[in-house]
């Protein structure tokens, strides 16, 4: 093998590497020490929410929905929020769309950001 053909096997590989880097961090948001709060939404129906929708705050993203259940009397929605943004436990929440086309996400808007916040494994009722 020539000296060109490996320095090329070596920055295809960094490459690959710093891409699939990324695509882990940045795009799929999993970082190794990033911790969240794993909440349950009772909803009665879930009009068009999926597994993948996003969850904000004030219209900035602080989750994602996990899943979804059905339950005897509607739906469980899981939610990961980030724990580095604390939602008020006495927000209110909503199902909204997110443009014309019909995305679904979960929106809370607190009145004021202060405690008592949401606790991991909290369950929000319909």
């Amino acid at each position: 093998m020539k000296v060109n053909a490996r320095f090329t096997l070596v920055i295809l590989a960094v490459l690959t590497l710093v891409g699939a880097g990324y695509m882990w961090l940045g795009v799929l948001d999993m970082g190794p020490t990033k911790r969240f709060t794993h909440l349950t939404l009772m909803l009665k129906s879930s009009g068009g929410l999926l597994p993948t929708s996003p969850v904000t705050m004030r219209g900035i993203k602080v989750g994602r929905v996990t899943g979804i259940q059905t339950t005897a009397t509607g739906l469980a929605v899981s939610l990961d929020l980030d724990a580095t943004h604390p939602v008020p436990a006495n927000s209110p929440v909503s199902v909204q769309n997110l443009s014309a086309a019909g995305e679904q996400f979960v929106n809370f808007t607190p009145t004021v950001i202060a405690p008592p916040y949401f606790t991991d494994g909290a369950q929000i009722p319909a």
